[in-house]
């Protein structure tokens, strides 16, 4: 199966009941992210994409060409639910989804921890 083959059913934000279908190919800059498209609403971590507004396949999607003349590069959400079939051809392409930014701060804290030398044992056998 090749990409341009590959349909994706694409939205403007995470929760946006609207949806739209895209071929995979037509689909560009895919990589996790946590702000949308449009309004630039903060979300947990979603794969992210831009398309051009007048490529879809069908469907609708949040954008309204009102602020200027067609067609327009807009970002879009690609979420896995609507997607199974294709979601694993998904993360081959944007990775593995990235950890909690509070998971990757203990973990850059943990590290640091093992890795900084003890104050007492430098000064250990000085008399």
């Amino acid at each position: 199966m090749n990409e341009e083959t590959i349909i994706v059913q694409v939205r403007r934000q995470p929760g946006d009941w609207r949806l739209a279908r895209y071929e995979l190919a037509k689909i560009s800059a895919l990589k996790w992210g946590f702000v949308g498209g449009g309004l630039q609403r903060r979300s947990a971590w979603h794969v992210y994409g831009y398309v051009w507004c007048n490529e879809k396949i069908d469907g609708r999607v949040a954008h309204s060409c009102q602020h200027g003349p067609p067609p327009h590069h807009i970002k879009v959400c690609v979420t896995s639910k609507f997607n199974e079939k294709i979601w694993r051809r998904i993360v081959e392409i944007v990775g593995p989804k990235p950890l909690p930014r509070r998971s990757r701060k203990r973990k850059v804290l943990a590290a640091r921890r093992r890795t900084k030398p003890d104050p007492s044992a430098s000064h250990a056998g000085l008399s």
